[in-house]
């Protein structure tokens, strides 16, 4: 009997320690996330509203954020402003990861830094806001600062910027990326890819665009390749096509270990994209001859010599384009 009572009591004790956890529980996941050195409240004091701004950007809570920034505006721009000030580059990197184009504009208004020093800062992954927003896909806000930065005399220097590995960084091969080895490298982001080179094409910068190499020598093309990434291929190659001296340095540029284009679509046998460049290659052939033309026979089995010179004199590579040449009957007459 004496057992039976003990045993009761250690039950009576263990349900209320779980109903006691249980509602401590509920009461944490009910209370609302907010920075926890500050009460909800307006009229916060500069310092505490840059804290709690650092706090919630860095947990990436955009919402909390903004309810901050609206704090400090309604205080007016004698409170916003030294926010702004205080916060800098963090500031307008916040706002360009946030996708806050309204912020961005605050943020550029009210700075006290020159406007080309503010676009050529960079955050810890050695990007640039102009960098940061083609990562992100914001299209909206690369056309904005693309036209502040032409209208400010300093355009073709943003859109030509590349990542810096940052000091001490031991992966180098990895920076050197422009924007549009940046937006081919993103997926999903192919709208960006398509926009930055109507801007290329628009001001003329299209050759440095595409003619922008990584460490080891690799174009936007070669990394659109290497990513089967067809959809970013076929627009790069179709920006140019009209341009025969543009299309054969794209078409045959090559990378560190003497690799073009298409030897990178041997090497990963993607067929599909051997014969779109194979298509290109010849249309670029026959344009600069400027009196050939692509025929659906196979009168001209030579047209395999126009790729020699790409594919190392491999026997297997040079029969495996012979195969897809056939296979689709394209060839030069």
């Amino acid at each position: 009997m004496q057992a039976l009572s003990i045993c009761k009591k250690v039950m009576v004790i263990g349900l209320v320690f779980y109903l006691t956890a249980h509602s401590l529980q509920g009461m944490l996941r009910s209370t609302p996330r907010f920075s926890p050195q500050l009460p909800k409240t307006s009229k916060l004091p500069v310092p505490l509203l840059v804290k709690a701004f650092r706090w919630n950007a860095k947990q990436d809570h955009h919402a909390s954020v903004r309810s901050i920034l609206k704090d400090a505006e309604a205080q007016g721009m004698h409170v916003f402003r030294p926010v702004v000030d205080a916060l800098g580059q963090g500031f307008l990197f916040w706002a360009v990861k946030a996708g806050s184009t309204d912020y961005l504009d605050s943020g550029l208004d009210v700075s006290k830094d020159d406007l080309r020093d503010v676009f050529f800062r960079r955050d810890e992954r050695g990007y640039t806001l102009f960098l940061k927003a083609v990562e992100l896909g914001h299209i909206a806000m690369v056309e904005k600062m693309l036209t502040l930065a032409w209208n400010s005399g300093f355009g073709p220097e943003v859109f030509a910027q590349v990542t810096v590995a940052p000091q001490g960084s031991a992966n180098s091969c990895l920076y050197g990326r422009n924007a549009l080895h940046i937006a081919v490298r993103r997926k999903g982001k192919i709208e960006m890819v398509k926009r930055l080179l109507e801007i290329g094409l628009s001001t003329g910068w299209i050759e440095e665009l595409l003619a922008a190499v990584l460490e080891d020598g690799t174009t936007p093309l070669m990394s659109a390749v290497r990513l089967g990434r067809r959809d970013c291929m076929k627009m790069i190659i179709d920006a140019v096509k009209k341009d025969v001296s543009l299309s054969q340095q794209v078409l045959k540029a090559k990378d560190r270990r003497g690799f073009s284009p298409l030897r990178h679509a041997v090497l990963m046998c993607d067929r599909e994209s051997i014969q779109f460049l194979l298509e290109a290659m010849i249309n670029c052939y026959q344009n600069a001859l400027n009196n050939h033309t692509i025929t659906f026979s196979r009168t001209f089995p030579g047209v395999i010599e126009i790729f020699q010179e790409e594919l190392d004199d491999s026997p297997d590579e040079v029969l495996l384009i012979q195969e897809i040449l056939e296979e689709n009957d394209i060839c030069l007459e």
